[in-house]
């Protein structure tokens, strides 16, 4: 009713019905959302010959928008707060990252031995800043509602929507592998991986809940990190 959506009510006509389905809920596209990115990605690359190859990439990405599935695509069509014409609702996208470069090659020694590296870095994904609700880290909302849109309701904090941004990192991963030729056209192919060769683990994400969750975890302390150093020795057989 408009008492309780005002403009942002959506007639059935909106979902292609003239009478109530009578079903529990209805999929479509969320009225005026949208999702801007614009970016480039930039990539050298040198194919395998002379016992060597590389590559090196850099891709910069800025993506905005007023809908998102950051814990919450189940929501956005059933609050106000969460609406794309809401206000506050438009910001950086949760999830994306601006800037990533990678660095990759490898090189043969003596026709048997490949000695390979890959390093990538990014710089850090963006987040909201959010509140607990039913299981969800929705963005966060001002304490006293207010009037938009012709309904009043507790719209999101001004800088809230991919306002944090989660510290950036790299890692390093190395490879070495053997190749032994074998009679009848066969080979045996030994390898060792090591990834994250630094054993630096780094945080990977922040907590983004204003008000924490539970006792001595606090609102930008770390949440997840990179793994610690790996080590995987295989062989395999090739005919």
């Amino acid at each position: 009713a408009a008492a309780t959506c005002g403009d942002f009510c959506l007639g059935l006509g909106y979902f292609g019905y003239a009478a109530n389905p009578g079903s529990n809920f209805v999929i479509a596209t969320l009225a005026g959302s949208e999702r801007n990115t614009d970016g480039i990605d930039l990539v050298f690359r040198k194919r395998y010959a002379n016992n060597w190859q590389g590559l090196v990439s850099y891709s910069f990405t800025d993506a905005e928008g007023n809908t998102n599935s950051d814990s919450n695509a189940d929501f956005a069509g059933d609050v106000l707060f969460l609406d794309p014409r809401a206000p506050n609702v438009y910001g950086t996208q949760p999830g994306s990252i601006d800037h990533l470069f990678k660095f990759a090659g490898s090189y043969k020694f003596f026709n048997r031995l490949e000695l390979g590296a890959l390093y990538a870095w990014n710089s850090g994904s963006h987040a909201s800043r959010t509140a607990l609700q039913s299981g969800r880290n929705l963005p966060l909302q001002v304490a006293t509602p207010y009037v938009f849109g012709n309904v009043s309701e507790n719209w999101i904090v001004d800088d809230t929507v991919g306002s944090l941004t989660n510290p950036s990192y790299g890692t390093l991963d190395l490879r070495a592998a053997w190749s032994q030729p074998l009679p009848r056209s066969t080979s045996l192919e030994l390898f060792l991986d090591i990834f994250n060769a630094l054993d630096d683990q780094a945080t990977i994400r922040q907590q983004d809940l204003v008000a924490g969750q539970g006792p001595g975890l606090q609102f930008g302390d770390p949440l997840t990190f990179v793994q610690p150093r790996r080590f995987y020795l295989g062989a395999r057989f090739l005919f």
